[in-house]
């Protein structure tokens, strides 16, 4: 049992390598129980999605999960099935299905509440979460939707407070959203006191602070939430956080600092994350924008949106709004205008008034 907390544990406190060591020594202490080992299997595909899956596809994570859920069910076993979903749910973030997502989600935290496991109470709200945050759904009926997760057993879920937070800014409460981030920063600090969570906190502090007009404050908050995210091996968050890190350093002039975050970006972005692939290629826009190289700029611009649904309008409207500040800036108004209009018209639909009225003032 002790063992088995610890294959839990080391991932969530930043310990990959003492997780992959549980994880051997627990399948050479069950022997031959298909049905524990389908457990600890579960298990180590949950702790190595944050640390990859290269070259593992996504496709065979969710083949093999899904075989697993089936036997779990058979089983009436309520946590594995909720862990398979979370599994599931993180497989559909990391490819854009942002639809399939939400429900995979909704549908393992039905399995939460009936395990009753606060574990994975807290886990099935993040991908709720980042579901609301990616993909169509209004910024009000995100909102109300929080509402209803944010007490996740008990105790407040810092991911809902902090997307909050967020939703909040986008809507220009930008006292309410400040107030909610720096709650979720508190209660993470003084109840959960793990660090994994600093980095999805970290980038929605950043988030409020760019929609409230605060670049050096959204930077202040993206480098320890960098740094969390490079201690414990979590490549999609570090990748993400790399690239928006970039790209506030390139728009404040950081050249070199940018080019290497940018870097830093690239080499860690999961081949099939589409939002980490999506930023790692903006920030590389933005650092070739600011040598001067305008064509090779619109080059990795244009690629990044390339495989970002549409249905990812905030994603996909600020990547539009980097092409068009590229295109801008290259002499070519007739080609931005209409791209930065497109861009308002994505941020009005998930109603991110602050990003819309912004995007607005340049065009």
């Amino acid at each position: 049992m002790v063992l088995r907390r610890l294959t839990e544990a080391y991932p969530i406190m930043g310990r990959p390598q003492e997780a992959e060591a549980a994880f051997a020594e627990l399948l050479d202490e069950v022997g031959g129980d298909d049905r524990l080992i389908r457990g600890i299997r579960l298990e180590q595909t949950r702790f190595r999605l944050i640390t990859g899956p290269d070259p593992i596809s996504l496709e065979a994570i969710r083949q093999q999960t899904q075989a697993a859920l089936e036997a779990f069910r058979d089983e009436g076993d309520q946590v594995r099935m909720s862990q398979a979903h979370y599994i599931l749910s993180s497989v559909h973030l990391r490819a854009g299905r942002i639809r399939e997502l939400e429900e995979t989600a909704r549908r393992g935290l039905v399995h939460a509440h009936r395990s009753g496991d606060l574990r994975e109470l807290l886990g099935a709200p993040w991908w709720i979460v980042s579901a609301l945050l990616a993909g169509p759904t209004p910024v009000p009926a995100c909102l109300q939707a929080c509402e209803e997760l944010v007490d996740a057993g008990g105790i407040e879920h810092i991911g809902v407070l902090a997307a909050m937070g967020h939703f909040n800014a986008m809507l220009g409460d930008l006292q309410q959203a400040r107030e909610l981030v720096a709650h979720a920063q508190h209660v993470l600090r003084e109840r959960l006191r793990i660090p994994r969570p600093r980095t999805f906190v970290g980038l929605r502090t950043a988030g409020v602070e760019v929609l409230a007009g605060n670049p050096e404050a959204a930077e202040r908050a993206l480098r320890p939430a960098l740094d969390v995210a490079l201690m414990v091996a979590d490549r999609d968050q570090a990748s993400q956080i790399a690239a928006e890190l970039s790209l506030l350093l390139s728009r404040r002039g950081a050249s070199h600092e940018a080019a290497r975050a940018a870097t830093l970006a690239a080499e860690q972005a999961p081949a099939e994350s589409v939002t980490a692939q999506a930023l790692a290629g903006a920030a590389r826009a933005r650092v070739l924008l600011g040598s001067g190289d305008h064509r090779e700029a619109e080059r990795f611009a244009r690629e990044a949106i390339k495989p970002v649904p549409d249905d990812m309008l905030n994603l996909r409207a600020s990547l539009l709004v980097g092409l068009a500040e590229i295109l801008l800036a290259a002499g070519r108004h007739d080609e931005a205008q209409p791209i930065s209009a497109e861009a308002v018209q994505l941020y009005e639909q998930k109603r991110n008034l602050v990003a819309a009225q912004s995007c607005g003032r340049q065009t």
